[in-house]
């Protein structure tokens, strides 16, 4: 349901420099799927740069494509779900450059308790 390309800038959560502002980065991705999990769509909202633009990748056979959708449409399935929405984070590789922060993030989804997709964000 949720095999996204999240572009999520910790520029707002990381306002200082150096190894504090590098751990609120790396911890974005985790505090975020927590907050899926818990339906926190303030926190969610929170996440997302005001400009941020969510992508699914959708199974189309032997090629995927690439599915636009907006965060207020994902904030709304999210916070209207009946299943926990449980996207288990397995790792994190974090490149950061100035302002610019690239997560690679493999998952296990699961959806009301049902294995879903896994793949990477």
């Amino acid at each position: 349901m949720f095999a996204l390309g999240l572009v999520l800038l910790a520029g707002n959560q990381a306002k200082s420099q150096g190894t504090s502002g590098e751990s609120a980065i790396r911890n974005l991705p985790r505090e975020f799927f927590s907050a899926v999990k818990a339906k926190d769509t303030q926190v969610i909202q929170d996440s997302f740069h005001a400009d941020a633009v969510v992508n699914t990748t959708l199974d189309a056979g032997i090629f995927a494509t690439l599915g636009p959708a907006n965060v207020a449409d994902f904030l709304t399935r999210v916070g209207t779900s009946e299943a926990v929405l449980d996207e288990e984070i397995l790792s994190i590789e974090t490149r950061i450059d100035g302002h610019m922060a690239h997560g690679w993030t493999p998952y296990k989804f699961n959806m009301g308790g049902n294995f879903s997709p896994c793949g990477v964000n």
